[in-house]
Formats: C-alpha cells, structure tokens, sequence
C-alpha cells in the first residue's frame, strides 16, 4: 500500500469519527485531537502497513504489530542499558531523546484512539492479546523514563540531596516506583524537570490503568 492510500486510510477513519459518532462537545473535540495526531505517527503506521498488505489469512498485520511492540521494547532496553551513564552530549543520546519523546506520543495514540474513537476502528481479534501488547508498552515506557530521568539529570538522593549520574538500574528502579505511583524512597525528583517527569509518567500510568488495562480486561471476562 503506497503512501498515498495509507493517508487516504487515516483521513477516512478520522472522516468517520467526525461525521458519524454520537459524541458531541469536548468529548468529541478530545477524539478529533486525539486522530489528527496520528498523522504525526505517519512512519509508524507505514510500517505496520506494511505486514498488512499479506493476506488476511495469515494474520500479517497482527505480526507486523506484534514485532513492532517487541521491537519497540528492544529498543528502550538497549537505550538503557548502552547509554547510562555515559556522555549526555553524544549524538546517541541526542537521537535517543527524540526517538523517546516520538515513541511515547506514538505508544499512547496507539493505546488511548482506539478505545476512545471505537466507532472508527475494527475490534481487536483478541483482547488478551491487545492486554499483553499493552504489559510491554507499560515496560517499554518505564524504560524510556529511566533514560529521560538520567538525561535530564532529574533524581537525587533523598537523604543527602547527591545527584547522578547514578548506575541503569537506579533509573530503571526510580522510573518503575514513579510508574507503579507507590511513592518515592531513596531517590527523589530533583529540580522542576525532575517534578514534570514524574507527573506525566503519572499521568500515562492513570490512563493505563483506568483506559487501557481496564478495557480489556473487562472484555476478557466477557
């Protein structure tokens, strides 16, 4: 599918949503932000356009989607693991950050649009798979968290106020206390970077847990 079909696809969902939906008011302004932004995602949904080309049958798309997340989740370990600590100022770092900020808006257009916007899309073949896809996006954002709080120098120590950089794993293990919202221990934000940080990577978990999880895990049960 060219890229000249695959946008005529997007606009057709995002022409639905607007002119066929029950939804009025700012519920229906939030689904109307929440498509257009797809279209910044656009290299995204080639790629998974691309497994959907296959036959129906053979569940290319699904695959490709399957990957992707895999991938994705590859990725924000390799970041972790190949870039903390190290030098902020090298070219993979810089890289780094735009590829997280990208993938986060991505991850979360990919979770919230399909829910919020149902009218527009077809049901997932299975929600237990669309839950366990969801567990590793949870994962790959904890892991881009760790990197943004190491980049940003954005944790310290509670008790004696010493900042980083610190080893992988303390990110890795800030990030997770700041996802799971259980309160924060030995390492605390530092700076107002550090306080933004923790409030989105708050929020996300909010819409994780009330939106996502919570869909799908009602209709398992169904």
């Amino acid at each position: 599918m060219g890229l000249e079909k695959l946008w005529d696809k997007e606009l057709k969902v995002f022409n639905k949503y607007n002119n066929e939906s029950t939804d009025f008011g700012i519920v229906k302004v939030f689904g109307i932000i929440l498509l257009a932004l797809r279209f910044a995602t656009l290299p995204a949904l080639i790629v998974l356009q691309i497994g959907g080309v296959k036959d129906a049958v053979s569940n290319g798309r699904e695959k490709t989607i399957d990957f992707y997340v895999t991938a994705k989740l590859l990725i924000s370990v390799l970041i972790v693991i190949l870039l903390i600590p190290s030098n902020k100022d090298n070219v993979w770092s810089m890289i780094s950050v735009i590829w997280v900020f990208y993938s986060l808006l991505e991850t979360l257009l990919y979770i919230i649009t399909p829910i919020y916007c149902s009218q527009s899309f077809i049901k997932p073949k299975s929600y237990k798979r669309a839950f366990i896809l969801g567990v590793l996006n949870y994962f790959e954002i904890i892991f881009y968290f760790a990197f943004l709080y190491f980049y940003f120098d954005a944790i310290k120590i509670s008790n004696t106020c010493e900042s980083g950089p610190f080893s992988n794993l303390v990110y890795v293990y800030h990030s997770l206390i700041a996802g799971l919202t259980i309160g924060f221990g030995d390492y605390i934000p530092s700076g107002g970077v550090g306080m933004y940080l923790s409030i989105l990577q708050g929020v996300i978990f909010f819409l994780f847990i009330i939106v996502f999880f919570n869909y799908n895990f009602s209709n398992i049960k169904k």
